[in-house]
């Protein structure tokens, strides 16, 4: 009896030992990774041309030019606009003395810009109102004309060249 008890447990202990062999191990790892992938938000544009020349031009004389504004980052985009008044002028909302008007409207009509179209001496976010109501939501990759319009003082004391700087800036939308 003792050779079969001993016989059925050597059989018992190759049956374990066989079992083991097919199923595997678990065991916990001492470390595992995990990748971590992300794209920080660029906001950035682009002008087709940083100057408007308009050479000598009359008193009271509104003149214009068209800027395209593209969206090169990778995040949709409102845009601002500003402006630094030169020396000797006042910029303002009417032509007067010494007092011109800069203007700007997000869009390719040739309208007459209204109030909400003259650009400050502080950065204003264009919204559905102010700048023609364009200038908004500028998709990755996407652009906008932007036309510049300057009326020009009814009279002046300064006979020199005059530069006026428009800022074109963006925000998230």
């Amino acid at each position: 009896m003792k050779t079969k008890n001993w016989k059925i447990g050597m059989g018992v202990m190759a049956a374990l030992i066989a079992m083991m062999n097919l199923v595997p191990m678990v065991s916990a790892a001492e470390s595992a990774d995990i990748t971590v992938t992300v794209t920080v938000q660029v906001l950035s544009i682009t002008l087709n041309q940083s100057t408007a020349a308009f050479g000598i031009i009359k008193n009271a004389t509104m003149v214009n030019s068209s800027v395209t504004v593209t969206n090169d980052g990778n995040w949709p985009i409102d845009l601002t606009l500003k402006q630094t008044k030169p020396t000797g002028w006042t910029a303002g909302t009417a032509i007067g003395p010494n007092v011109y008007v800069m203007a700007g409207r997000f869009n390719a009509t040739d309208a007459i810009p209204g109030s909400g179209d003259v650009i400050p001496e502080s950065t204003t976010v264009a919204d559905g109102t102010k700048f023609a109501g364009g200038g908004r939501n500028i998709a990755a990759n996407g652009n906008t004309p932007l036309r510049l319009y300057f009326n020009a003082p009814t009279s002046t004391t300064v006979k020199t060249q005059q530069t006026i700087t428009v800022t074109v800036g963006t925000v998230a939308a």
